[in-house]
């Protein structure tokens, strides 16, 4: 379906202000976990004027110890020096960018596999509005959602690669690179790139079979000695075409049984499933898809079983199987494989909508009424989870920061000493530091169980750690680094064992102090561990907020 240039103006338009809308938080302050961390690296860059965490070229890509990848800490701390803007203001900017951006990557890589306007704008308004996109794009600064809106964009590259080699070759080759430092994700471009280089492959025999099949009806060979066909054999409408059908049903029979196969391949194997029962897995599995994907996931199937009993299938219907195929026995991997598997599932998602168009273009009204009753159905699941769910237990409310925490955290920054260092109580079940850390600044230093920043700010000897090398040959290489830590200092560890000692003044609590050089301690007043009775006994309260409190420790 073809719109008229002012339609596609209109609907993009209309799509950017939703997304706009949609990522206007209902929350006062920035939230997330690895956020915040995210934001004390920018901090740290701004402060010192490179990336302290960098002892080892892999240090860039986060693949060694106490590493972290660096493309978003620096883009963040680049745009906040160049604007003058806080950090956190910068990452509520940064992510509504990003969020605008996933609108073109999915329009673009949705307009390679079928050139029909109404199933690119499908594409882009599922992608850039569904819960897997907005979580990591509403003020929270995960790294994750930076990649998740350039692997579309990699993925067109590859397909463009078919039709201007050199230009979408050399992007495609330079574009990895920015999002390998961007999030170990980039792992997940293996089976895209090796997607590609099957259909590749599978379009020469294809062409090469259509051309012998072409010149056996028409009784023309040549009598070379090699048997090749003669340049008259095929028409010049032929040799121009980028594929060429095979009518046979023994390449989806085939397609079926591999997809069975990869698919429950984890289920007996156990392979991504840690503990627990396999058929829990496969339940949470679907679950937590429909969670990032939306209610619309229930049309993915309709579109996959499209694609697969299609007749005559092109490269890139062909592409998106092989990539779903080679993606899917991640799946299982709970933690991360959905928010890369989304995309692609919105593809299929817009093919089952545009083809219910094209069935019923008879009856335009029941096509049309169906397709903005899906979209208002995703749009209102995702608006419940960034608005209403918010303010639930156990939603996203729990991840933001409170603003006795961000107050508290603008006292540090202007009446604290910053050559001075801090440390909370609660070991690393406390994430109040971490964000006070992030809101003030990054000085003074506060030490909280990130690891990278502990090594930015001092606080761990880099000549103590002890460092192995995995070979690329074991898949430690890939889930644990090319590099991992033999021996070191865990932060972590320390943390816990200081908030467990019951004397402020005891010599194992004085080592901690003069080892890390500590000279306040920031106390969250809901938690209550042994060494806040001392410290209040014993040292001098200088800020106190009723949920936050800050003790001199010298």
């Amino acid at each position: 379906m073809k719109f008229s240039n002012r339609s596609n103006y209109i609907l993009l338009g209309l799509l950017i202000l939703l997304n706009i809308i949609l990522r206007i938080p209902s929350y006062s302050h920035q939230t997330g976990y690895d956020s915040f961390h995210t934001s004390i690296l920018a901090n740290i860059i701004s402060l010192y004027g490179y990336a302290r965490w960098w002892v080892h070229p892999l240090s860039i890509f986060g693949m060694y110890p106490y590493s972290y990848a660096s493309a978003v800490p620096f883009i963040l701390s680049g745009i906040s020096q160049l604007s003058g803007l806080d950090m956190e203001i910068t990452v509520l900017l940064f992510d509504v960018f990003v969020g605008l951006l996933s609108i073109f990557t999915a329009y673009l890589l949705a307009g390679m596999i079928r050139d029909d306007d109404l199933f690119k704008f499908l594409v882009a308004f599922g992608c850039s509005t569904s819960q897997g996109m907005l979580v990591f794009t509403t003020w929270d600064i995960s790294t994750r959602g930076l990649f998740i809106v350039m692997l579309p964009l990699f993925t067109y590259l590859l397909l463009r690669v078919r039709i201007n080699k050199l230009r979408a070759g050399m992007l495609a080759i330079m574009l990895p690179v920015l999002m390998a430092a961007t999030h170990h994700y980039v792992y997940f471009t293996f089976p895209i790139i090796l997607s590609f280089f099957i259909i590749i492959i599978g379009t020469k025999i294809n062409k090469s079979i259509f051309f012998q099949r072409h010149c056996a009806k028409r009784n023309i060979r040549n009598s070379s000695r090699n048997g090749s066909i003669t340049s008259d054999c095929v028409s010049k409408k032929f040799k121009n075409e980028r594929f060429y059908p095979i009518r046979n049903n023994y390449s989806k029979i085939c397609y079926l049984v591999l997809f069975i196969i990869t698919f429950s391949s984890p289920f007996f194997t156990h392979t991504f499933i840690t503990a627990g029962s396999r058929y829990g897995w496969v339940i949470d599995m679907f679950i937590i898809n429909m969670r990032y994907t939306g209610p619309l996931i229930l049309l993915a199937f309709g579109g996959f079983t499209y694609l697969v009993l299609k007749h005559d299938k092109r490269p890139e219907d062909w592409f998106l199987l092989i990539i779903l195929l080679l993606l899917i026995p991640f799946s299982y991997i709970q933690t991360y494989a959905h928010f890369i598997l989304f995309t692609f599932l919105f593809l299929f998602i817009g093919i089952s909508l545009t083809n219910i168009s094209h069935a019923y273009n008879r009856k335009r009204g029941y096509a049309t009424f169906v397709i903005i009753v899906s979209l208002l159905i995703a749009v209102s699941f995702s608006g419940f989870y960034q608005h209403w769910h918010t303010g639930m237990k156990g939603g996203r409310g729990d991840w933001r920061m409170t603003d006795e925490t961000y107050i508290g955290a603008l006292w540090i920054k202007d009446n604290i000493n910053p050559n001075k260092n801090m440390v909370g109580n609660g070991g690393v079940y406390n994430v109040r530091p971490q964000r006070m850390s992030a809101a003030s600044g990054g000085r003074p230093a506060i030490l909280t169980s990130g690891s990278t920043a502990a090594l930015s700010y001092g606080f761990i000897n880099e000549s103590y750690i002890k460092i192995k090398k995995n070979s690329p040959l074991t898949k430690e290489f890939y889930i644990d680094n090319p590099y991992v830590e033999v021996r070191g200092r865990s932060i972590g560890g320390q943390l816990n064992w200081f908030s467990e000692e019951s004397d402020i003044d005891g010599w194992h609590a004085k080592r901690i102090i003069k080892e890390f050089n500590l000279s306040y301690m920031i106390e969250a007043t809901d938690i209550h561990d042994p060494i806040m009775r001392s410290v209040q006994k014993k040292k001098n309260n200088v800020y106190d907020s009723g949920e936050i409190r800050i003790w001199t420790l010298y």
